[in-house]
């Protein structure tokens, strides 16, 4: 009689463990994302040339847009000389070959905490964000995904600081094709260099 008291036991164990696995919570979002998410070696806290002249305006978040043909350009300009994207916190979140967005992304400072969050857009129009990463990051980092829709977000921008907290969807405007900040202009501040 103890031995299948013991084995009953064994087996709910067993079943609640696998349970605790198969959950999908932040951390299992974290596994299914299957992409890269690496911090790059040994990278001195001064990145940039000028933070104080960046975030003059007391923006909260600096985002550039790159490309092949802007890419060095937007670096000479922002981060000191030795400075490429290859050294930041990289978070690629892409699958397929075209269609990529590269976005820079740069906090005012390690106050200004961000997370990448998955975007979806209901019926009545509300936007629901869930985050991918336990851990937030306060950083320059470089965000890499698939850009089907350019109007439509797929991804967002979770910001906190000092008890503020706002969610930047990531979206490109259909009259032009720059960066939508409209509503964040005072927070966020686009460092693209259009061509």
């Amino acid at each position: 009689m103890k031995k299948i008291g013991l084995i009953v036991i064994l087996v709910i164990c067993v079943t609640i463990l696998c349970s605790c696995f198969n959950s999908d919570d932040n951390n299992s979002k974290v596994e299914r994302y299957s992409g890269d998410y690496y911090a790059p070696t040994d990278i001195s806290e001064q990145v940039l040339l000028d933070r104080d002249s960046l975030f003059a305006n007391n923006e909260l978040l600096a985002i550039g847009y790159l490309t092949d043909n802007t890419e060095e350009s937007l670096f000479q300009k922002y981060f000191q000389e030795d400075i490429t994207s290859d050294d930041l916190l990289r978070c690629d979140f892409s699958n397929e070959a075209d269609y990529k967005c590269k976005l820079v992304v740069i906090p005012k400072n390690e106050y200004v905490v961000l997370n990448i969050c998955d975007c979806t857009i209901d019926e009545s129009g509300s936007l629901n964000t869930s985050p991918y990463f336990d851990e937030p990051i306060n950083e320059p980092f470089i965000f890499i995904y698939d850009n089907y829709e350019s109007t439509t977000p797929q991804y967002a921008f979770s910001i906190e600081t000092n008890g503020y907290s706002r969610v930047l969807p990531v979206v490109f405007s259909g009259m032009d094709g720059k960066l939508s900040i409209s509503g964040f202009e005072g927070e966020v501040l686009d460092i693209s260099i259009y061509e």
